[in-house]
């Protein structure tokens, strides 16, 4: 039997629904016969019909479950080996609802973690700078009672060495902002594209 995927993943979920129902039916019910064997001789035909009846119903379930599973099998298949194409990146599709799932990836994590550690050890620099700055004028206006503008620049001079060194190797913020909206992007066009593959592409299961 041929169907595209799309009609496929509609069939699972005609299953599932089956599957839910049964399960319901066959927890609630007696799957066995339990009584005397004068009751036994006389409701024989109601206890045969119960047997044959829950009989019946389990095998019903068993053979949904199975052919479930095997639509389920051969979408995964197609999953593991098709790709769909979103902005400039190719995607095998396993991968790509793989990625959807996950709110946030390794790489926006180590992104973010980074730009904050150096954020914060920038202002933490920035603070120690402006202290040594106010410290130093300070030790020179109460030795002099007052600063001269060689006080001042000799205080700057001082200070240098405390100032600010930043190297941002990768560009922190600027590769963040790119991840992000290269997430943006994929959250928005994975389900067209999706939707489009699965309606378009056709798998041949067996049932």
């Amino acid at each position: 039997m041929k169907k595209t995927v799309t009609e496929w993943l509609g069939e699972v979920k005609l299953y599932e629904k089956k599957i839910d129902k049964i399960e319901t039916q066959l927890s609630s019910m007696k799957l066995f016969n339990v009584g005397t064997v004068g009751e036994y001789a006389l409701y024989k035909e109601t206890f045969e019909k119960n047997k044959a009846d829950a009989i019946a119903l389990y095998d019903s379930y068993v053979k949904l479950k199975e052919n479930r599973n095997k639509i389920r099998a051969e979408i995964l298949k197609f999953n593991a080996t098709q790709t769909i194409k979103i902005g400039d990146k190719e995607y095998i599709i396993a991968l790509a609802l793989e990625k959807l799932k996950s709110s946030e990836d390794m790489n926006e994590y180590i992104l973010k973690n980074q730009l904050n550690k150096m954020n914060s050890e920038i202002n933490k620099i920035k603070t120690n700078v402006e202290s040594k700055k106010e410290s130093l004028l300070e030790s020179v206006s109460k030795k002099a009672n007052t600063s001269s503008s060689k006080d001042i620049e000799a205080v700057e001079k001082a200070v240098e060495q405390y100032k600010l060194y930043n190297e941002d190797f990768l560009s922190l913020q600027e590769k963040l902002d790119k991840t992000e909206q290269e997430k943006i992007e994929f959250i928005e066009n994975i389900n067209i594209q999706l939707n489009l593959k699965n309606a378009t592409s056709e798998i041949e299961i067996e049932l």
